[in-house]
């Protein structure tokens, strides 16, 4: 817990830190212990949670099913954080510039196996850097910067034994394959412009987490995930992933310690895979998803997370078609769709959805001018998010959306009202209206003064928070 906590000071100073990347910074860092009945994530989860409880962390931001998303420290804890990592435990160095404007270059014989630099980082390899003990380099410049390609050996040169490699401010046109060699890499965060990522990264067999955030629609992984990379926990990607390898039965290695995969393409949703990476908790499909056998997800028995994202949805001559609430994971708490273009009464089957907490529309998820929520009525839900649809009529009955606490409604600007039916619901604590008709906000605002008076002499507070924009008069 220690070093977790003092590994703080490795983020600028006011630095909004996603609890995503610390907690598999802290994973690939060696600083979580597994323990019987917790994965490393929990364990990860568990630790950032104390260190909040204890006022040492201050969430900043938080999801849309209440989970921690971003968080701070005090310029106090960051100050602490960093005088006793650098001049006591030697947990990590954090780069500065001499006089002159050039970076103090790390010693050979450092005894700092973590080094973290906070401005423009080509700056600092433009210094030949040589930092063979060096076990963890982060870089958290405030803008993206492309790479020279001649500058890109410089990094697999400068850090022979690197586990954790965070560089996401720089852009790689090309793969740097000098990073196939760092064989000892668990961690790697970068961005990119390459549309492939090559067979050679097969070799990296201790990595947990690898996120490349592109410039490409499309990455096609050459790469053996499922023979050769078999710690692998999270891959991440804002494209639509294809495999070249496929799982093949019989070779029960890689992808059962999968936790995260995103985004991958409807094709390579098949059978097989779903089975080798049957422990995912978080799923990302990417794609046209009418190609896709939707029945093939009920074996994601552990799946949370499930995000469809169409591409080129106008190109397709069959049109997507949900599948039935049996065929979606037992255990899904939050869907979002976006781009599908499904009709509202297909939104049926979402509501029969019997463990949805969250769920979130986005950009013609849903077309049509009138839903009527009917069977299922949604009742575990507690936030729904709807953004631009050219939806009219929204009908509710007074049994729909039992346990709703969030509700944000983006760019529906013919929407003539919200269901009445709505002030009812006893745990609704916040509405966000961007861009809605004068209509639509004026049925928010009498559901709000419904709200006040139903609960004025319960105890349960004193309505809700109303937010309008633009704020109508």
């Amino acid at each position: 817990m220690r070093d977790c906590f003092l590994y703080l000071g490795v983020f600028p100073e006011d630095y909004e830190i996603p609890a995503w990347t610390l907690t598999r910074l802290w994973i690939s860092e060696g600083f979580v212990q597994p323990r019987q009945g917790q994965s490393l994530e929990e364990r990860a989860h568990e630790n950032l949670m104390d260190l909040i409880d204890r006022n040492l962390v201050i969430v900043d931001k938080l999801k849309s099913n209440g989970d921690v998303k971003t968080c701070r420290i005090h310029d106090t804890v960051h100050d602490f954080c960093k005088a006793e990592s650098e001049e006591k435990e030697h947990l990590f160095q954090v780069l500065r510039k001499n006089g002159d404007g050039t970076f103090i270059k790390p010693s050979q014989n450092n005894q700092h196996r973590r080094i973290c630099i906070h401005s423009n980082v080509l700056e600092f390899f433009s210094t030949e850097p040589y930092a063979p003990a060096t076990r963890s380099f982060l870089s958290f410049s405030g803008e993206e910067i492309a790479l020279p390609t001649e500058d890109i050996p410089k990094i697999p040169g400068a850090f022979e034994l690197v586990r954790v490699l965070h560089v996401k401010p720089l852009v790689f046109r090309i793969f740097p394959l000098g990073l196939t060699q760092l064989v000892l890499l668990k961690y790697v965060v970068l961005s990119s412009d390459f549309k492939v990522l090559p067979e050679a990264v097969s070799r990296l067999s201790n990595m947990m987490t690898l996120v490349i955030h592109t410039s490409s629609r499309t990455l096609a992984i050459k790469a053996d995930i499922w023979r050769s990379m078999v710690q692998l926990r999270d891959l991440r990607t804002n494209a639509s992933i294809t495999f070249h390898k496929k799982p093949v039965d019989g070779e029960n290695r890689g992808g059962q310690h999968l936790q995260t995969l995103a985004n991958i393409s409807p094709d390579d949703c098949t059978l097989d895979l779903f089975v080798r990476a049957h422990r995912l908790k978080k799923l990302g499909i990417r794609g046209i998803l009418a190609t896709m056998n939707f029945d093939n997800l009920e074996v994601l028995n552990d799946l949370e997370n499930l995000k469809l994202l169409s591409d080129d949805i106008h190109d397709i001559m069959t049109p997507l078609r949900l599948p039935p609430p049996d065929k979606f994971p037992p255990k899904l708490r939050s869907l979002t769709l976006s781009a599908t273009f499904l009709g509202w009464e297909q939104m049926s089957f979402l509501g029969m959805l019997e463990n949805l907490e969250v769920l979130k529309l986005k950009d013609n998820a849903f077309v049509g001018r009138r839903w009527e929520v009917g069977t299922g009525g949604f009742r575990s839900l507690e936030v729904l998010h709807i953004g631009y649809t050219n939806i009219v009529s929204w009908e509710a009955s007074d049994h729909d959306f039992p346990k709703l606490k969030c509700l944000k409604l983006r760019n529906c600007e013919e929407l003539e009202s919200l269901p009445q039916v709505l002030a009812d619901v006893p745990c609704l604590e916040t509405m966000v209206l961007h861009r809605l008709s004068r209509t639509a906000v004026a049925s928010a605002r009498k559901i709000q003064q419904q709200i006040l008076q139903n609960r004025g002499d319960s105890g349960r507070g004193r309505g809700i928070k109303l937010s309008i924009f633009p704020p109508y008069e």
